[in-house]
C-alpha cells in the first residue's frame, strides 16, 4: 500500500538534510478540486475531510486571482495524531528557533 511507505519515504528524503530525528510524518494531506472531482475515493479510504479552500493561491494576498475551490483531506499516519499535534514542544526540540 502506498500509504504504508509514506513515513519511510519522508525519512529517506529528509535524513541528513538537517531535520532532527524527532521530526516524523503525522498526517498526509491532499487537495481535491471540487468542480471536477467529488473525493469519493478519499472518503472511502477513511481520509478526513477538513474543509474547503477559499480559491486563493498562496501568493494571492488581495484576492486578485480566482483559483478553483478545493476540498482538503488528511490521512493520519499515527492514531495519536491529535495528541501529537497539540502537545507542547520542549524549547530544546527546535534549536534553530532558539538562536
Amino acid at each position: 500500500m502506498a500509504l504504508a511507505g509514506a513515513t519511510l519515504d519522508h525519512q529517506d528524503q529528509f535524513e541528513g538534510a538537517g531535520v532532527p530525528n524527532c521530526v516524523r510524518s503525522i498526517l498526509l494531506e491532499t487537495f481535491v478540486e471540487c468542480d471536477r472531482f467529488t473525493g469519493t475515493s478519499y472518503r472511502a479510504a477513511n481520509w478526513i475531510h477538513l474543509g474547503r479552500t477559499q480559491g486563493r493561491g498562496k501568493l494571492d494576498r488581495h484576492k486578485l486571482f480566482g483559483k478553483p475551490l478545493k476540498d482538503i483531506y488528511v490521512y493520519p499516519l499515527d492514531r495519536r495524531f491529535r495528541t501529537v499535534l497539540t502537545a507542547p514542544l520542549p524549547p530544546t526540540s527546535l534549536p534553530h528557533l532558539t538562536e
